[in-house]
């Protein structure tokens, strides 16, 4: 079943120097028990695109297109059927919980607060309800009248989380979750993150800088770039056998561990993204991309396939069926040959002719004739 879906998806900020296309032409679905991870670099538009699925964005921002949760469309919900979509079928939890807990009110207060407005409990009730959230995120349900400063960072994360779930959502909308956390506290919270999908059947956006974090939890990935997905698909493809170069250049940056050549040469990507009001004609990417032709600061790209399920707007995936355009190798290409009898996970079976072998029969042309 579809939880949540985007048709042609733009946001546009109205300031005094014009307006700013910061969301352009997304399409994104999630289906119960999915997890969809968003990736990019910053001012790629990603939280932009999470906020503005509960409206959360200024009120001079224009939404075009479509945002389909169980299929109504947020943008016609009048402002009390808005408030009870928001935390009851989706639910978001905010980048820094640092700074988006009241720190001058009990966590009990603050987790009780959604629950009593949109359940409509008396407030006995609602602290029952606040224990078992709690405990359903790791922290004694003892420790509900203590203050945000009284907890640790990560406890705080596990408070939003909780809050996330106050009203049994649908949906969870994580916005860089793990942000400031260590690494066996950020292992914790995407572990629980992960069970409480498989267990409840949550579906799940989370955005992230780290790839490390997205090929742990999503099923799904999608790569933004200058207001627009430019590569979507399975996660172990999308970061595995990458087909957009901005994608290669994200998953290059990250390294290998025991690869030596990531660690002695490590690959990265010069230059920023561009600003939203100065985005060059074609293709956004190809001021920085290293395989970019001519074409591409003319062509209007589009998703193209990548495979079954896989699609990125690169022309060279959109010419990947022509002998003189061959598709563009993920820097996963470049690692290590497997060990004698081992199968590599990205050998897709196709193959290439060996060299002398002029017409793919797997034999060299002197081998072929010495048969003759």
């Amino acid at each position: 079943m579809t939880l949540f879906e985007t048709k042609n998806l733009s946001v546009t900020y109205r300031t005094a120097r014009g307006p700013v296309p910061a969301v352009r032409s997304v399409d994104l679905s999630v289906d119960a028990g999915q997890t969809l991870g968003i990736a990019g670099e910053s001012g790629c538009g990603k939280s932009t695109l999470v906020g503005s699925v509960l409206r959360l964005l200024p009120k001079s921002t224009e939404i075009g297109g479509e945002i389909l949760l169980d299929g109504r469309n947020v943008l016609d919900l009048r402002p009390g059927e808005l408030r009870a979509v928001r935390w009851a079928h989706t639910s978001i939890v905010f980048q820094g919980a640092m700074s988006s807990l009241n720190p001058v009110m009990k966590i009990s207060r603050q987790l009780a607060e959604p629950v009593m407005l949109h359940e409509k409990v008396s407030e006995r009730k609602a602290r029952v309800r606040v224990g078992e959230l709690l405990e359903q995120v790791g922290i004694p349900a003892s420790r509900m009248d203590q203050f945000p400063h009284q907890l640790s960072g990560g406890q705080k994360q596990r408070i939003m989380i909780a809050m996330a779930l106050a009203c049994r959502p649908k949906l969870i909308l994580a916005d860089e979750p793990t942000t400031a956390l260590d690494v066996m506290v950020q292992a914790q919270v995407l572990m629980l993150l992960k069970g409480l999908v498989a267990e409840m059947g949550l579906g799940l956006i989370l955005i992230t800088h780290d790839l490390s974090v997205l090929a742990r939890t999503c099923d799904r990935a999608a790569v933004m770039y200058a207001g627009r997905v430019i590569e979507t698909g399975p996660t172990a493809e999308v970061f595995g056998a990458s087909r957009h170069p901005y994608t290669q250049a994200l998953s290059g940056a990250f390294p290998a561990i025991g690869d030596p050549s990531s660690r002695y040469a490590p690959s990265g990507l010069g230059g920023d993204p561009p600003h939203p009001n100065d985005l060059p004609t074609g293709c956004a990417f190809h001021p920085r991309c290293a395989q970019a032709r001519t074409e591409c600061a003319t062509t209007e790209v589009t998703l193209w396939p990548a495979g079954p399920s896989h699609a990125a707007s690169c022309v060279l995936v959109r010419d990947r069926d022509t002998a003189a355009v061959p598709a563009p190798r993920s820097p996963a290409a470049e690692r290590p040959a497997p060990a004698d009898g081992a199968e590599d996970p990205a050998d897709d079976g196709a193959g290439t002719p060996a060299d002398g072998d002029t017409d793919g029969d797997g034999a060299t042309d002197g081998e072929t004739e010495a048969a003759r």
